[in-house]
């Protein structure tokens, strides 16, 4: 077929009229160190980002540690969290949470179950997705999902990473790339990729959230940006990843996403840094970002995203508050000429703005081979 043909008939459906369209939001980390978790009010953390979250249809972060109310608060190297704690995230503004990562077994097998417990609670409650985890004597992974409008949106949370082997086996985990040794597994990329497929026919949009890469890396392996496409070929309309604590670029791979990773949302890692450490190797692990992308069906019955809209967002110690959130450049806006921090905040913004940039794009073809849904799912939204 004629290249400009093809061009012609795209730029048509990009004018066709939208019958459904959902926003999603996508953070990094949530992490629970002992300056975050000793705080009077955890509602503070999110009071500046919190119009912004509920601005969408479904907000995403990380929840790095077990949630496992029968034991204390703990951080690092063994986290753990009580119910409260991710409640005022669900409060903050946050829909769905990953829960597999190198920490979900911090607290063992038992921690395990009453994390489970604990966030069945919350989604009953709530109407949260949770997803990473599953029940003992379960060898399928499983899907969350949520319908909005009409419109099915599923959460698919894998690690390939874990500290330790503790009843692995609740967790969702690849194995498709050995850690150290960088040595890739056939068989388990194999059954990564017919774990997506399956997910991807269950919903309209799936989200994969995965756990995966090396700390404090300021760009994706050459195994990652090899690797993650096949995700998106596979049905996963947002591939997207934690691990790094640090910025790294997003990709544009057809009609979806591939964000390698968002920063911290919240962490204690930058606490000891004073005004002039804007270059100290800890002060990049307070920078974080909120990319919100937005997806549009037409009544040809294929999804388009828009371009991904970015609120780039830091840590600060607020007066009688504790360390929070705020959104940057407002946190620059709000902060006086004399104040010694506004050359700090100055600096990582602009390293902010260096370092989520976006990749060069790719294509593919499978985003315009979809099936066209029954005429009877499209409404009009206006």
């Amino acid at each position: 077929m004629n290249p400009r043909f093809i061009l012609a008939g795209l730029l048509i459906c990009q004018n066709l009229v939208c019958w459904d369209r959902v926003s999603l939001t996508f953070a990094g980390d949530i992490m629970a160190h002992d300056v975050n978790y000793l705080m009077l009010d955890y509602d503070h953390i999110y009071d500046d980002v919190r119009e912004f979250l509920r601005a969408d249809e479904l907000s995403f972060a990380n929840l790095e540690f077990p949630v496992d109310d029968t034991r204390p608060y703990s951080t690092y190297p063994l986290f753990n969290v009580n119910t409260p704690y991710v409640l005022a995230a669900i409060r903050g503004g946050f829909d769905a949470f990953s829960l597999a990562n190198n920490h979900s077994n911090d607290q063992g097998r038992l921690g395990m179950l009453n994390t489970l417990k604990a966030t069945r609670a919350l989604s009953q409650a709530h109407g949260t997705l949770f997803n990473g985890l599953r029940p003992e004597g379960r060898d399928e992974w499983q899907v969350s999902i949520t319908t909005i409008e009409g419109v099915r949106v599923g959460l698919l949370a894998v690690t390939n990473l874990l500290n330790s082997a503790t009843a692995s086996e609740m967790v969702h985990f690849s194995g498709w790339l050995e850690r150290f040794q960088r040595v890739i597994s056939p068989p388990k990329v194999e059954r990564f990729l017919q774990e997506v497929q399956q997910a991807a026919r269950q919903v309209d949009l799936l989200v994969v959230s995965l756990h995966d890469g090396h700390e404090y890396q300021k760009s994706p392996m050459e195994e990652q940006l090899a690797f993650y496409p096949r995700l998106r070929q596979a049905g996963a309309r947002v591939v997207w990843v934690h691990h790094p604590h640090v910025l790294n670029p997003y990709q544009r791979v057809g009609h979806g996403i591939i964000l390698y990773s968002m920063g911290n949302f919240i962490s204690g890692q930058r606490h000891m840094l004073g005004p002039r450490d804007f270059t100290e190797y800890r002060a990049e692990r307070g920078d974080g970002a909120l990319v919100r992308v937005r997806f549009d069906r037409a009544a040809d019955g294929l999804w388009r995203m828009r371009e991904p809209e970015v609120q780039f967002i830091t840590h600060y110690k607020e007066e009688g508050k504790g360390w929070v959130v705020r959104r940057l450049p407002q946190l620059l806006e709000s902060l006086s000429p004399r104040d010694p921090w506004l050359a700090y905040y100055r600096h990582r913004y602009e390293e902010m703005q260096r370092r989520l940039q976006p990749l060069r794009a790719r294509w593919i073809w499978e985003d315009y081979l979809e099936k066209l849904p029954q005429p009877q799912r499209f409404r009009r939204l206006w």
